[in-house]
């Protein structure tokens, strides 16, 4: 990874810098400047802030509170002649370096405004808000849009960068701005939903986004919950048949995904883990025919763009990989794309059994598996 582009911050604002540059003495080991506005922590643990349980540490810390701390934050870095990266509740990451020479950002940005129409509400949130708080929220208000995501963890302002999704919802579909701070020409702007290039499990924030914008709010459009829901996807429907729920409300699904995750998937409170750790792997239809011939009861399912969607799970474990564990680094018993890391190991470890997962999938089908969390290394 390379620090993002230079801002014009020090062109604008040339004092700034030299207040940096002087107030480097007041640096506390593991204490706060006291000299600065910024909360900044030096050689900060990351280990508790990591749920796959890799031990790191960063050279410094600044948990963003308020918005107008981020070009402060931004521009300390640059200082330092530090890359930065900003961190939700690190749900999704793989830091990948045990001293990363590197600014953190922790994002705790907080609070929502709501504003109601007739036929829908709009709710503005706080980049750090705790996502599956929002949702029991959003349930708790009966609005519906976002109740299949229930217990994904992680942040709000996390929830777009991977338009996270689950049992047929996908967050996109109800998100309509994103405000974010622009480090390349150090201002806030506001991305429609259009520019923010969603895909599977896919943004503008993994790509050309990466390292430029940092998320502070986003913005929701949910509609007033019709209380009879019809849930498409598979395992749900299973879950409310066995219940005896045939019209589901909002609460009735929420309550279906949180039995289904918790019964499936490890706490990461008690196993370390990133959660789902490989993407559901898309083919082109030729490729899927070649592949079902061979396997004709592969799980499937046509994407929009006339691929063919795998199931990541299915493949790990028709390869014998579910319950596996390799040098304290495995594979979660009850789901076969959870990957766990039991033994606390470094992240070469991890790796290793990424790498070893990949490679017995592609030997057995033929098909490349993606991870999923982001790799941090600097």
């Amino acid at each position: 990874m390379t620090c993002p582009p230079d801002s014009n911050l020090w062109r604008q604002e040339p004092e700034l810098y030299k207040v940096y540059s002087t107030s480097y003495r007041g640096f506390g080991h593991k204490g706060y400047n006291t000299d600065m506005s910024l909360p900044i922590e030096t050689s900060v643990d990351l280990t508790p802030l990591n749920t796959l349980g890799i031990a790191a540490s960063a050279d410094y810390l600044i948990r963003i509170t308020k918005p107008e701390q981020i070009p402060e934050a931004i521009a300390f870095a640059h200082a330092k002649t530090l890359p930065w990266f900003a961190l939700g509740e690190g749900s999704n990451i793989v830091i990948g370096t045990a001293k990363l020479g590197c600014v953190v950002l922790k994002v705790e940005l907080a609070g929502r405004t709501v504003t109601t129409a007739a036929d829908h509400t709009d709710i503005r949130v706080g980049a750090g808000e705790n996502w599956d708080e929002f949702v029991a929220w959003t349930v708790a208000h009966n609005l519906e849009g976002i109740e299949a995501l229930s217990l994904v963890p992680g942040t709000v302002g996390a929830a777009p960068v991977q338009n996270v999704g689950a049992y047929g919802q996908e967050v996109s579909s109800t998100i309509t701005e994103i405000e974010a701070y622009d480090t390349q020409t150090s201002q806030s702007v506001t991305l429609s939903n259009a520019d923010a290039q969603f895909g599977y499990r896919d943004s503008i924030f993994k790509h050309a986004g990466k390292r430029r914008y940092v998320i502070t709010a986003v913005h929701f459009r949910l509609k007033p919950t019709t209380n009879a829901l019809e849930p498409t996807y598979e395992s749900l429907h299973a879950e409310l048949t066995r219940r005896g729920i045939h019209h589901p409300t909002v609460a009735d699904i929420r309550t279906a995904v949180i039995a289904i995750r918790t019964a499936k998937l490890p706490d990461p409170a008690v196993t370390p883990t990133a959660g789902s750790f490989f993407h559901n792997p898309v083919i082109s239809a030729d490729e899927f025919h070649k592949l079902q011939a061979a396997h004709p009861h592969i799980p499937h399912w046509p994407t929009a763009e006339g691929k063919v969607k795998l199931a990541a799970a299915w493949l790990v474990e028709q390869c014998g990989f579910k319950g596996v564990v390799k040098d304290g680094v495995g594979i979660y018993p009850k789901q076969a794309i959870a990957l766990i890391n039991p033994g606390h190991r470094p992240a070469a470890d991890v790796l290793d059994f990424r790498d070893y997962i990949i490679t017995g999938v592609k030997r057995r089908f033929g098909v490349t598996l993606q991870m999923e969390p982001e790799l941090i290394e600097f």
